[in-house]
């Protein structure tokens, strides 16, 4: 029985880092890791970017692909954004 549980984790996290490479695809996004808990929710979304656009309009730009694409709804606040200089 547990196996079924193990092969169910490694799917949604070969799911969530399939949309990671995606959003990696935004203007000055470096890379991408969901952060999920045990039961396969998003706990945090951490962004490294570059440092050429605003924190704000990153974050707005990975909620609209999240949702349009993958009907995702992300809280801005479990979204953590890093500079990369």
């Amino acid at each position: 029985m547990g196996g079924g549980v193990v092969l169910a984790i490694e799917s949604i996290n070969k799911s969530y880092e399939i949309i990671e490479k995606n959003l990696e695809q935004i203007e000055s996004i470096i890379s991408s890791k969901f952060v999920l808990g045990q039961d396969g929710k998003i706990i945090e979304l951490h962004i490294v970017s570059n440092g050429e656009r605003n924190p704000k309009q990153l974050s707005r730009d990975i909620q609209s692909v999240l949702i349009a694409t993958y009907d995702i709804a992300i809280d801005y606040k479990k979204n953590k954004h890093s500079r990369n200089t």
